[in-house]
């Protein structure tokens, strides 16, 4: 499917879980939100000492489309772990949790190394992906069970989008060519559907 009217329209009908798609977000939301992002950004440094970048349909709506996807419905972010041995990683994703919970931001722990959080503004949803590097200097993202040359991710590059600077991967389009199948075109809902999905 790649007409957004057509993705509408099966919203309406029931056909898709009705969700506050991007689309039904005005400008000021939308807006609102990016300026939202660096925010957390910062939270996760200053709490955890450790980088969030734009990851899954987040990054590929900011690289292709330049803004986010319509079809869309949250943000994801990756965080990247100060540890390099998986067990040790996720031991850290529990801390991360439960200041997460203190703090009211946490919402869901939705998987081992994805969680759901608020932001600042306790509006908008991010889902956050547990992401390392291990010994061998090969890069790991839940679930994606793929292990790739880190030099695709550091070091992160500034980018600027809606007028705010976040940091991406060092080579946004070959990770989004090792997540998803042809992830050029939009294909509305189907993006989804298109990940090359190695679980951990």
């Amino acid at each position: 499917m790649d007409n957004l009217e057509e993705f509408k329209k099966m919203v309406t009908e029931g056909k898709i879980k009705d969700k506050w798609y991007f689309y039904k977000r005005t400008e000021t939301q939308k807006q609102m939100q990016a300026e939202e992002m660096p925010k957390l950004v910062n939270y996760f440094k200053q709490n955890f000492n450790i980088s969030l970048y734009p990851m899954y349909g987040t990054l590929l709506g900011i690289i292709r489309d330049k803004d986010f996807i319509l079809y869309d419905n949250d943000i994801d972010f990756g965080y990247l772990s100060l540890q390099t041995d998986k067990k040790l990683v996720f031991k850290e994703f529990e801390q991360i949790c439960k200041v997460l919970k203190k703090d009211n931001l946490l919402t869901k722990i939705c998987s081992r190394g994805q969680l759901h959080c608020f932001g600042e503004s306790k509006i908008f949803k991010y889902d956050i992906w547990t992401s390392w590097i291990n010994e061998q200097n090969k890069f790991f993202i839940v679930p994606l069970g793929i292990g790739i040359d880190k030099s695709i991710i550091l070091p992160f590059k500034k980018y600027n989008f809606r007028n705010i600077n976040l940091l991406i991967p060092n080579n946004p389009e070959e990770l989004l060519n090792l997540i998803y199948n042809e992830w050029k075109k939009p294909m509305s809902d189907n993006w989804r559907k298109q990940k090359c999905i190695r679980i951990l």
